[in-house]
């Protein structure tokens, strides 16, 4: 049985809303990390792991075409997958699971951004952190992985505890993005003007 939520246009304004946050929180957390003075962080390869936008978040472009364009066709497609399950031509659980993924994604995105900023924040308190740290290509994409898949382990026990297609996206989006972020760790980082 499916909640009226499940299926209401409502959450593609939930996940618009999340999506463009993380592309706002992203650009301002990398503004922080290339203003650290002293730098003690480096990331080979810069602050995003996205390879398609590395470009517009390295030059701190809010907003740029490649983010929009994405927003837009994603906005389109599951507008189209609202209205075919709001037609009844399909199940809702198709519109629940891939709701689930796109927002409990944006969600963990988001919640390391927040977590990013506590830690460049407090780069300008007394206690700070000395020295330098050096984060490697491999290390930044393994560790980015892991994170991913416990959240999906995490999503995908509230899924079995709850009985929530919603879930279940949560679960499989995070997973997906842990082997991509594995696969990744394997590529040759970009170069990056630091």
């Amino acid at each position: 049985m499916t909640s009226p939520l499940s299926t209401s246009w409502v959450l593609i304004l939930v996940w618009l809303a999340l999506y463009f946050l993380d592309n706002y929180l992203t650009v301002y957390v990398t503004g922080l990390y290339e203003r650290q003075d002293p730098k003690v962080i480096h990331f080979e390869g810069g602050y995003e792991l996205t390879p398609q936008y590395k470009d517009e978040i390295n030059r701190l472009k809010l907003f740029g075409p490649r983010f929009i364009r994405s927003a837009l066709i994603t906005t389109l497609f599951l507008s189209l997958v609202w209205f075919i399950v709001n037609q009844g031509w399909t199940y809702p659980v198709i519109y629940s699971v891939a709701m689930g993924a796109l927002i409990l994604l944006a969600l963990v995105v988001n919640l390391r951004h927040i977590q990013n900023i506590t830690f460049f924040k407090s780069n300008g308190d007394t206690e700070r952190p000395q020295g330098e740290i050096f984060y490697p290509h491999t290390m930044i994409y393994r560790g980015s992985a892991i994170a991913f898949m416990a959240h999906a382990g995490f999503f995908l026990l509230l899924a079995l505890l709850d009985g929530s297609w919603f879930f279940i996206g949560g679960s499989l989006s995070c997973a997906a993005m842990a082997i991509y972020h594995y696969r990744l760790s394997g590529s040759k980082p970009e170069l990056v003007n630091e």
